[in-house]
């Protein structure tokens, strides 16, 4: 029969021999294969724990999940090949009849292959056997039968094999074993780490927390393995590494050293942590440009997953715009609207706007915000996030930095609006409203205290700003980083300066008559504007000095005034408007103002002193406005009309006499030209000895060029006499001193003929001297007739000076009756002073005559000078 059961025939006692040796087969398959099974899962035990202790003593990190989890795997899979392949495969094998009795046939040789015999005829079927072949087969069986009685099927089997896989088994457990009772903390770490794959399963001796410092106003922040630890590209990486010792381990020394290594795109390197104290150590790495990762190891630590640090781009101030709103008295607002502003971006850290500007600070970001630091002195404006939302406060701060007041704001008013109508946040953009003012301070004080009496609502309307102060912007970006140094923005307060004046007289002196005209020109400026410009006056005692003058001022209005503010206003009059004579309605005339004294009420006596200013004022409706006075104010003695024509003949004298020194010195120009042309000739004359020509001519001295700069000071000096002779002829005019007939004198007789040297004659003269020096450059003789023409040019100018000195002469001679008529008066006075004081004396001495008895001293004859003299 084919298959695993015994056929029919066969003696019951060989069945249960070949049943017995089946179930022995199994069992011995299955002891074995457990065993077998044991010593893999014990030796695979202590492979894995022998190369978790060597990794970890090599690298002190413990081995990587996913090995642990691949080595889990790999034990799986070979316990259950072995399991499969010793015991399952073997265990569900069929046993054939056959083969088992031929099992027992080899190791019993007493069944002398009867056993087979029987198992095989029993397969076969004795139909076909012959009675004595049946015969025989039953006396097979009955002796199969009784031999199998008598054998020990256990003696078929090799004990050896599986007494060792036994005992190899058996040694391997109780060597787990025996390790678990010796340190079971051995076990509970495999097992956490083999069997729960825990990340982290090996005791240590030593913990190091790493955290970021990240500077004096922030508190340090933990890094975690998980998340990318965002740091602004160029500051310092700064951590602070603690170590914690393991409390369950009281005797362990502390940790001396610990090291970072890092990773960067350009490169690896590794650090020592400087120690800053008892279990604390810290790590720099400068100027960081580039990502990083790192792993902190010290003692038996090291992190298993490296901590990464992610470069970003600090929070920085792109863009400063201002929005301006400046005060209406300035004129700068662009037209339209009141509300329109004016836009200025800031280039720099300082700007300079005018007081009581409205200004809308506009600052864009790089990147957005969450939280943005505004401060100036000891305020600061904060807008931080709160639950996904912006707030935003103003407040007041101690010097420590504690907060005493604080007012909230509206964000709207500081943030951008979306398209949605939403605030924008986070946001890229942020607006302060602010107020530039000289009374920046004390409104700010008024702000807190209004609050408290109010119930502190929010704040609106600009947030005053002292001038010349420093605005300090911080930003705070999405990151959670803070600007590495805040952005410094100082607004100048231009302070509104009043106008300036520019004031110079013209054909005027210091002394004047009492029907003077005073024109007075120049210019008035103001930063904004000129609003009103007047004359201011007094007439005080001869002997007041300027610097005793009182606030008793006059004033009297332009006959032109200020309109439109502009800001440069020329002091003009319109020519319908100058005083009295046609002679002054010119153009020349126009550009100045005129002082009238004939309007002057009382009228100023001989003696008196005027003294005339100009006063400007701008349109400074906020902190003005400011006015200003002509400096220095100018100060007019009155004096008579003699007295002004003696001053004037005294600066004629003197112009006089400047004037012939002048043409004293172009008739010596004109002599050395003419002993020069002698020279020459001689030189050009043959002569019996050449020597002795050479000789003179070498002695010569070539005048041209001395020449040259001797009439260009005769003439500069030509041009400030004929300045000298206008000045006199405009002060007669403004003193209303003068006559037709002298200015006729004046005009035709001086200033004409001046103006005509001054523009012709040395303009002639001294082109042909520059003609004659070029020619007699580098030791050349010049020619005659370049001599001839300077000297000929030379001689007309002296002519027509000298035409002009008569004229001054004949001048001079009225003049002088004038001063001697000037003098006969003074006399007269001075006599008619005397008189006075003795008919004084006279009558002093009568009163002290007269005695107490009533008579009377005898009359003294007066004195023959005591007589009036008839003027």
């Amino acid at each position: 029969m084919a298959g695993g059961e015994i056929a029919t025939g066969v003696p019951s006692a060989v069945t249960d021999v070949l049943g017995g040796l089946k179930r022995r087969i199994r069992l011995y398959v299955v002891v074995e294969g457990l065993a077998l099974v044991l010593v893999l899962l014990a030796v695979l035990f202590w492979v894995s724990l022998g190369l978790d202790w060597a990794w970890f003593r090599i690298s002190r990190l413990e081995l990587p999940v996913w090995f642990r989890a691949v080595f889990d795997v790999l034990v799986v899979c070979s316990a259950s090949v072995v399991a499969v392949g010793w015991i399952v495969l073997r265990w569900a094998r069929r046993f054939r009849s056959r083969g088992l009795a031929l099992v027992l046939e080899r190791r019993f040789p007493e069944l002398d292959d009867r056993l087979i015999t029987a198992i095989e005829m029993a397969e076969a079927g004795d139909e076909s056997l012959t009675p004595l072949g049946r015969a025989m087969l039953d006396r097979t069986r009955r002796d199969v039968a009784e031999a199998s009685r008598r054998i020990e099927v256990g003696d078929v089997f090799q004990k050896r094999p599986l007494r060792r896989a036994v005992m190899m088994a058996v040694g391997l457990v109780v060597s787990i074993g025996g390790l678990a009772m010796a340190d079971s903390a051995i076990i509970t770490r495999w097992a956490d780490g083999f069997l729960g794959l825990k990340t982290s399963y090996w005791p240590r001796e030593y913990q190091l927390v790493v955290t970021v410092v990240r500077g004096p106003s922030r508190s340090d922040i933990p890094i975690d393995v998980q998340t990318p630890y965002p740091h602004p590209r160029g500051d310092d990486l700064v951590l602070a590494i603690e170590v914690k010792n393991d409390p369950s381990r009281p005797g362990i020394e502390p940790l001396q050293d610990v090291e970072v290594t890092y990773r960067q795109a350009g490169g690896s390197g590794r650090g020592i942590c400087s120690q800053r104290g008892p279990n604390q150590f810290r790590f720099t790495r400068a100027g960081l440009l580039e990502d990083l990762t790192f792993w902190v190891s010290g003692g038996d630590y090291i992190n298993r997953h490296p901590y990464r640090v992610r470069v970003v781009e600090p929070p920085t101030l792109e863009q400063i715009v201002l929005d301006c709103r400046y005060p209406e008295y300035t004129g700068l607002n662009p037209p339209g609207e009141v509300s329109q502003r004016s836009r200025r971006p800031v280039q720099g850290i300082q700007i300079d706007l005018p007081l009581e500007t409205d200004v809308l600070l506009q600052a864009r970001t790089n990147k957005p915000f969450v939280g943005v630091r505004v401060e100036f002195d000891d305020f600061r404006l904060e807008i931080e996030e709160k639950d996904g939302a912006p707030q935003a406060w103003f407040e007041h701060r101690t010097e420590d930095g504690q907060a005493v007041r604080r007012r909230t704001i509206d964000p709207a008013q500081l943030l951008r609006t979306a398209e949605n109508g939403s605030l924008e946040w986070p946001s890229r953009l942020v607006k302060v409203p602010l107020l530039v003012g000289t009374k920046a301070r004390e409104n700010l004080e008024q702000l807190f205290e209004a609050a408290a009496e109010t119930g502190n609502p929010p704040l609106a309307g600009p947030i005053p700003l002292p001038p010349d102060v420093q605005i300090r912007v911080a930003i705070l970006d999405t990151d959670d980083i803070l600007s590495r140094d805040p952005s410094r923005l100082t607004i100048n307060g231009i302070v509104d300066q009043p106008p300036e004046i520019e004031t110079t007289l013209r054909g005027i002196g210091s002394e004047v008559t009492r029907i003077a005209r005073i024109p007075i020109a120049g210019i008035v400026r103001d930063d904004y504007g000129v609003d009103e410009v007047h004359f201011e006056y007094q007439v005080v005692d001869g002997e007041t000095r300027p610097d005793q003058l009182g606030n008793n001022w006059l004033k009297r209005s332009l006959s032109r005034p200020v309109a439109g503010r502009p800001r440069e206003f020329l002091l003009t009059t319109a020519r319908e408007d100058i005083p009295r004579d046609d002679v002054l309605k010119s153009p020349q005339h126009e550009q100045a103002v005129w002082f009238d004294l004939r309007q002057l009420n009382p009228e100023p006596t001989i003696g008196q002193k005027l003294v005339v200013s100009l006063v400007a004022t701008d349109a400074d409706d906020k902190n003005g406005p400011h006015s200003t006075r002509s400096s220095p104010v100018h100060v007019f003695k009155i004096v008579s009309n003699e007295d002004l024509q003696f001053g004037l003949i005294q600066k004629e004298l003197g112009l006089r006499q400047r004037f012939e020194q002048v043409i004293d010195d172009i008739d010596r120009t004109h002599k050395n030209l003419l002993g020069y042309r002698r020279q020459i000739d001689e030189t050009n004359k043959p002569s019996d000895g050449e020597g002795d020509g050479d000789d003179e001519t070498g002695e010569q001295v070539n005048p041209a060029e001395r020449s040259i700069n001797e009439v260009v000071r005769g003439h500069n000096e030509t041009v400030a006499i004929a300045d000298g002779f206008a000045d006199i002829r405009d002060e007669l005019i403004n003193n209303g001193v003068h006559t037709q007939q002298t200015l006729m004198r004046i005009d035709q007789g001086v200033l004409n003929p001046l103006q005509r040297i001054t523009t012709e004659d040395y303009t002639e003269a001294e082109t042909t001297l520059r003609a004659l020096a070029r020619a007699s450059r580098g030791g050349a003789n010049p020619s005659l007739e370049a001599i001839d023409t300077a000297t000929d040019s030379l001689q007309v100018l002296l002519e027509r000076m000298r035409r002009v000195l008569r004229e001054m002469q004949k001048l001079e001679t009225y003049q002088e009756a004038l001063k001697l008529l000037k003098q006969i008066i003074d006399d007269e006075e001075k006599l008619l002073e005397k008189t006075r004081e003795q008919r004084k004396r006279d009558l002093i001495k009568k009163l002290n005559g007269t005695g107490l008895g009533g008579l009377k001293k005898p009359d003294e004859k007066p004195a023959a000078n005591d007589e009036k003299p008839n003027p």
